[in-house]
């Protein structure tokens, strides 16, 4: 017997000779070598690219069923597969041995970089600097080709804008400041809508665009701006003079004048026709107290609306809560402004102004075909995407039947449009349906998620991904109901708008739904932007991060639940919309399963929780193939697009496994966990990862640790 140490023996080896001794070592050093890190990610990088080699390949043929593996590994083409399994081993390689020197470089670069924007000099002259870059662009570089200087010369000339309004926020005179960006909107406007020299060259280089129209409705939303900043100073001043009923008296009063006036603004009723002599509605003009504007009787009427609705509602929370009471009514609650202490992040802001400026001009100087793409295969995936972050990301519930909303709320417009075998009640545009199809889509998501969000985790996805494909399935065998696989008979028209005397009718081309997409999808980004930092978005995070702790705590799991569903469906019943009047016809196979899992797959790249990761994630998976497929790359094929990407997705979750813009509370969480932060060490001190055999060799009393004891990690952990 060989000893061993100096309370341990081992039985004697085998065989005899030096051969089995050496048969042995060999063996051993064998499997100490495959045992190594480094080996073991050489081998699977070369097997990776040796399988996307063999994917991406060409098919194989009844008659020669194995020519497809045998030409994906001709010696051409397998050394460049090679050839990517060794740069991806060396990356790998270089990552895991300085990813904690090149992490702690970018923290310090990107520190530096916010420093220098910290300075107001800095910021200057890069505003500079971006427009002198446009004007040597439009006079020098490329006179033929303006919309890219121009682009620079908006963005310089936000930039500089930007900086006084800048100063109102860190000094807190909001209201100075918002009244400062209603005059760079009111300048940019009447620059697009005058016909002067200095408006012609600015439209000539594409700083700003020569459009009537666009002049005219931006000064019409300045208008309206002005209107609201004007109510909600007047409510600030009434609050501290008047009582809690005479204002919301004085509130309703002004709501029924705002509407009395408007409508004789609106009206062309004889005895208010301006144009009539002796009437009363001209002698009112002659003195500037009654102009006959039907526009501007509209928005008057609508601000009047609501101040009567927001009377009425307060007058019935009184009303309600005196008869849950039994009590007089208590003062209702005061409007207190906007909250006087304001932070403003100069760097996000500035990056947002400018990629919605890009977002706006892009578009215009692109051919019909790009500008097809960038609506009907990225622009509704972006609404797609940001509703369904809402159930995933902030509230964390894996939903792998978003789709099905969709066809929902698509069905819904080719429904009410009569495009479908069965007949409406009454036809609409498919403008007009927007709000049917939302509740339709937001009712099916109640119905769906109040009995099956009692569920956690895996067992709400299988439930989730049978609804999606029981709605497919559904509207591939209704053929009297949904037109089966042929698809809808009838055709669903485009979208027109008429109300009183504003009419707008969508032609052949794609842009108006581009601009309105975009238009909703800000609006939509800046509600769950609110609801995020709302007591409903924190109660989500509650959801998403334990939810047993939630429900201990109080929080009504289910409610918050069904309501991050009924959100989310709604968003996505308001895609289908779009959808359906863009595409003019709908078959079952544009609602698969696949498509859901590709929408979670966009909230995954851009980074959970994060409404600017969602669109960008959705805007960069979407846009890649459609150009490479438009732009006719050689070797791409369109058929791979998910290879491509289940690729890129594990890349994704190995070096960034956050998104690539994740959200403020999950980069800190991450952050917290690299530094060691916010996880208590256990009782006792550090314990050691270890096995059986060498509890005996631990200091002090560990050797006696059992595994009904607190501080014993046994082999079953290794």
């Amino acid at each position: 017997m060989t000893v061993a140490g100096p309370n341990r023996v081992t039985p004697p080896v085998e065989g005899t000779g030096p051969g089995a001794r050496a048969g042995g070592t060999l063996s051993a050093q064998i499997t100490g070598l495959t045992r190594k890190p480094s080996v073991q990610r050489f081998a699977l990088c070369i097997v990776g690219s040796l399988v996307l080699a063999i994917m991406t390949g060409p098919e194989g043929t009844n008659s020669a069923p194995t020519s497809g593996f045998t030409g994906s590994l001709q010696s051409p083409r397998v050394f460049y597969f090679l050839g990517i399994g060794l740069l991806l081993f060396a990356a790998v390689s270089v990552w895991q041995s300085y990813a904690a020197a090149m992490t702690a470089l970018a923290r310090s670069f990107g520190d530096r970089v916010m420093a220098a924007i910290a300075q107001r000099w800095v910021r200057l002259c890069a505003a500079a600097a971006a427009v002198a870059a446009g004007f040597a662009w439009v006079s020098w570089i490329s006179p033929g080709d303006t919309w890219k200087g121009g682009v620079c010369i908006q963005v310089g000339v936000v930039l500089a804008a930007m900086e006084p309004v800048v100063y109102l926020f860190q000094t807190r005179s909001l209201r100075a400041a918002r009244i400062g960006c209603y005059t760079f909107l009111a300048c940019y406007g009447a620059l697009a809508w005058m016909q002067n020299r200095v408006s012609r060259y600015l439209g000539s280089i594409g700083a700003v665009p020569h459009d009537r129209t666009l002049g005219r409705a931006t000064l019409w939303l300045v208008v309206a701006l002005v209107l609201l900043e004007c109510i909600l100073f007047g409510v600030s001043i009434a609050r501290k003079w008047a009582p809690a009923r005479r204002r919301r008296r004085l509130t309703g009063w002004l709501g029924l004048v705002l509407v009395a006036y408007g409508w004789l603004m609106w009206t062309t009723w004889s005895m208010w026709r301006t144009s009539t002599k002796h009437s009363v509605a001209h002698w009112l003009a002659s003195i500037y107290l009654l102009p006959h504007n039907r526009p501007a009787g509209v928005v008057l009427m609508l601000l009047g609306a609501v101040l009567l609705l927001s009377a009425a509602a307060w007058a019935g929370s009184d009303l309600v809560r005196t008869m849950k009471s039994g009590l007089p009514p208590q003062p209702a609650y005061e409007f207190k402004g906007f909250t006087r202490t304001a932070k403003f992040p100069y760097g996000k802001a500035a990056f947002t102004m400018a990629a919605l400026l890009v977002a706006v001009e892009w578009p215009l100087h692109m051919n019909a075909g790009v500008q097809s793409i960038l609506t009907t295969q990225v622009a509704i995936y972006v609404l797609l995407a940001i509703g369904l972050n809402v159930v995933v990301g902030f509230a964390g519930l894996l939903d792998l039947g978003y789709i099905a909303f969709w066809a929902i709320g698509a069905y819904t417009t080719a429904f009410f449009t009569g495009a479908l075998p069965i007949h409406p009640p009454f036809i609409l545009n498919p403008f007009w349906v927007i709000p049917f199809s939302i509740v339709a889509a937001m009712l099916t998501g109640v119905l769906l998620g109040t009995p099956t969000l009692r569920l956690r985790g895996d067992y709400l996805a299988i439930v989730t991904l049978g609804f999606g494909e029981i709605i497919e399935i559904v509207a591939n065998n209704l053929n009297g109901v949904t037109g089966g696989p042929e698809g809808t008979p009838g055709f669903i028209p485009q979208f027109s708008f008429h109300l009183f005397s504003v009419k707008y009718y969508w032609k052949d081309t794609v842009l108006p739904y581009y601009y309105l997409i975009l238009a909703f999808a800000m609006v939509f980004m800046v509600a769950f932007r609110f609801l995020e930092h709302s007591r409903v978005g924190r109660s989500w995070t509650a959801l998403r991060e334990d939810e047993v702790a939630a429900d201990s705590l109080g929080i009504n799991t289910l409610k918050y639940k069904v309501m991050a569903f009924a959100i989310g469906a709604s968003t996505s019943g308001f895609a289908g919309v779009f959808y359906a009047s863009q595409v003019q016809s709908l078959v079952p196979y544009d609602f698969l399963v696949q498509t859901s899992i590709l929408v979670l797959v966009f909230v995954i790249f851009g980074g959970m929780g994060s409404i600017a990761g969602a669109v960008v994630g959705a805007f960069f998976i979407q846009w890649l193939p459609q150009y490479l497929n438009y732009r006719q790359f050689s070797g791409y094929n369109s058929q791979d697009e998910f290879i491509y990407l289940g690729a890129l997705l594990i890349l994704l979750m190995i070096f960034r496994p956050q998104g690539m813009i994740p959200s403020r509370r999950r980069r800190r969480e991450i952050l917290l966990t690299e530094e060691g932060i916010g996880h208590p060490p256990p009782p006792g001190g550090p314990v050691r990862i270890t096995s059986a055999a060498t509890v005996g060799e631990l200091p002090g009393t560990y050797g006696e640790l059992s595994l009904d004891d607190p501080g014993y990690v046994g082999p079953e952990t290794e």
